[in-house]
This record gives C-alpha cells, structure tokens and sequence, in this order.
C-alpha cells in the first residue's frame, strides 16, 4: 500500500467507526428528546443525522479511492461530531456528572463520539493531504 492508498483507508475507516459509535447516542438523543430540548422539530433533526451519515460514507468513499475531497470531508464531519458533542452534551455532563442520563455508559458514549471525531479530523487531514488533487 502506497502513503496515499493508507491515509485514505484510515480516514475511511474512523469515519465508519465514528459512525457506529454514534448510532446508539443518536438513539438515546431521540430517547430523551434532545432535539427539540434546543429548538429542532425532531423529523428535521432525524434529516439532519442521516443527511450527516450520508456525508460520512460518501467521504469514507472517496476516501478509499485515494481522492483529497474524501479526506476533507471526513475531517469536516469530524469536526461536526466533537463540536456538537462538546457544545451540546458538555455543560449538561459537566453540571450533573455520573447523574446525566445513564451515568458511565451515556458519558463514554460522548466520550467515543469526540475520541472518533478528533481521529477522523486528523486523518481525514492526512488523507486530503496526501489524496490525488484532481479526484
């Protein structure tokens, strides 16, 4: 495997892995009305989660094929998660601690959820850096 080849792989798979990880803290989200808690009708945000899915396996797609958009947009829906993690789930974490929700196993949810997403910024910056500029 080629530099190329590899950093596109990596970018491919932690955006599937964030994606995974992020399907049972979508559901506990939806369990416990997140959405509409700050604001968004809840079939809006259900378009927005699989709009956001779509995005992450059309980039891991791209990204396979060694192409520099793939590892852009891998890195941007990182970005997306750990932002929306931190600002969302952060203060409600930080005020009620192993209270919020179900305790330990919702906290390492989010805990995954910007663990994945700094890794898919990060090599989906690599991949971008090194995939093919005309792709």
């Amino acid at each position: 495997m080629n530099r190329r080849s590899t950093g596109g792989v990596r970018a491919a798979w932690i955006s599937i892995v964030l994606l995974v990880v992020s399907i049972p803290h979508a559901i506990e989200d939806f369990t416990f009305g997140e959405p509409t808690r700050v604001g968004v009708p809840a079939s809006v945000a259900l378009t927005a989660l699989l709009a956001a899915y779509i995005a992450q396996l059309f980039g891991s797609w791209l990204a396979l094929r060694g192409s520099a958009w793939g590892g852009r947009i891998v890195a941007l829906m990182g970005a997306v998660w750990v932002v929306g993690a931190i600002a969302i789930h952060g203060p409600e974490i930080r005020a009620l601690g192993v209270s919020w929700r179900f305790g330990i196993p919702s906290i390492g949810g989010v805990a995954l959820i910007v663990v994945a997403g700094a890794l898919a910024i990060w090599y989906g910056a690599l991949a971008a850096q090194t995939g093919s500029r005309s792709a």
